[in-house]
This record gives structure tokens, sequence and C-alpha cells, in this order.
């Protein structure tokens, strides 16, 4: 794997806590300003960023299905930051209760996945009438990991289909 494949894959898996800090940043200051427009903007950006997030999160699958690699490490490689984020807000919010939670902790372990909360708020929507946002976020995490799952699996699979003709 090429130093250039490397960085491009870092980037690409950064990319969805970068946009969603952005946003939060973007939203955190409206609200502090008391700016109608920014948090207009921010809200706006978030619609967005729901729906390119998973056009985005299955090319990421299939950029990472598509690795000179075995499909193991690929995997687990594409989906290292998806984990490590999910680690840290199970031990934010599950393990630990509000008074022990370190809150900078807390709202990182919140922005990897934030494009795919308004569909996992759908999707728990049609089942309940309450909407419990540790259900939201751990639906919202689930999802990544499908949409990732079949971009990889759809690469991946074409790759070894390619291979053995």
């Amino acid at each position: 794997m090429g130093k250039n494949l490397k960085r491009r894959l870092i980037l690409l898996l950064i990319v969805p806590f970068v946009i969603s800090f952005a946003i939060n940043l973007l939203l955190s200051i409206g609200v502090r300003i008391n700016s109608s427009i920014l948090i207009s903007i921010a809200n706006m950006l978030l619609y967005l960023w729901a729906f390119a997030a998973v056009f985005f999160w299955f090319y990421v699958g299939k950029q990472f299905g598509d690795l000179g690699v075995s499909r193991t490490k690929s995997f687990i490689l594409g989906n290292s930051l998806w984990v490590f984020s999910l680690l840290l807000y199970i031990w934010q919010f599950i393990l630990l209760d509000g008074a022990k939670r370190n809150s900078f902790i807390a709202v990182i372990s919140q922005y990897y996945n934030l494009g795919f909360v308004r569909i996992s708020s759908i999707i728990i929507g049609f089942f309940t009438e309450t909407i419990d946002t540790k259900m939201v976020t751990m639906g919202s995490y689930l999802i990544m990991l499908i949409v990732f799952a079949i971009g990889f699996i759809y690469t991946s699979k074409n790759r070894y289909l390619n291979q053995s003709r």
C-alpha cells in the first residue's frame, strides 16, 4: 500500500468527524451569538450531511473493499475510527453516569456518526412513539456499519470475481 493511498484512506476515515465537527461548531456559534442565520445554515448543512453521509460512507466502504490486503484486515482498518468512536460513546453514555462523564469525550464520541442520526431517528420513530437518544445514537452507529459493509462487500466481491477469471 503506497503512501498516497494510505493518506487518502486516512483522510476518508476522518471526513465524517471533520464535517460533523464543523456543523456542530457553526451551530454552537449561532446559538452563542443568537444568530438565526447561522443556526439555519447549520441545520441545512446537517440535513444535507444526513443524505451525503450515506453515499459517502458507501464510497468509503467500496474503497476499503478494493484494497490489496486481506478482506478481514481491510474491513477492520476501514472501521477502526468507527469502533474507537463507538467505544468512547459506550464508555461515556452507557458505562458512566452523568456526574462522572467527561464532557469533551462525550461530545467527541457523537461526531463520527452524526450524518446517520436523522436516518436512525426516522427508523426508530416507526417502532416507538418516544425517541431515546441512546437508542438513536446506537442505531446510527449500526446503520453506519451496514452502509460501509454494503459498499465493502460490493467491491470486494467484484474484485474477487475479477481475480478468479
